[in-house]
């Protein structure tokens, strides 16, 4: 268009009307261009949560049996446990511990997270995954015990 315009093969005020509009249309191409990309980072981010998810809910409650393969399902979901004290008033209006509350850290956004039907009637149109919080705070647990020790039984 310039060189016609140059060339004056095309009117000045047509070519420049056209250059105006292509220009446009590239903005336009190029915020689209970028929009689908923003997607498929989500949907890649997503598909990394599905893969994970489907590894272990495949009968999850015969491959968490072992101690070794509930290990292996923590380590993938939790970064890190912070364990605080709770402190209260004994009997003699002392300060105590009296037990703890856990913020637990995830990995990934999975505390609330939300799995929204584009059409509930018809769920082959697909869904989205709303992103929850990567963070869960316990309110006061009293009592925390790990069974310890000898196993004892009883006599014959």
């Amino acid at each position: 268009m310039e060189i016609e315009k140059t060339l004056g093969k095309k009117n000045e005020s047509i070519a420049e009307k056209i250059i105006a509009r292509f220009e446009e249309e590239l903005v336009t191409q190029n915020e689209e261009y970028i929009s689908v990309e923003n997607e498929l980072d989500m949907l890649n981010e997503n598909m990394v949560w599905v893969d994970w998810v489907g590894k272990f809910t495949k009968d999850l409650d015969v491959s968490t049996k072992t101690f070794e393969s509930k290990k292996t399902l923590l380590k993938g979901l939790i970064d890190k446990i912070i364990v605080h004290s709770e402190l209260g008033l004994n009997r003699d209006e002392e300060e105590v511990q009296i037990g703890h509350s856990f913020d637990i850290k995830f990995k990934i956004d999975i505390v609330n997270d939300k799995l929204t039907w584009n059409n509930k009637s018809d769920k082959s149109k697909g869904y989205s995954l709303q992103n929850g919080k990567k963070s869960y705070k316990t309110g006061y647990v009293h009592e925390v015990t790990a069974r310890a020790g000898r196993v004892w039984s009883k006599k014959k």
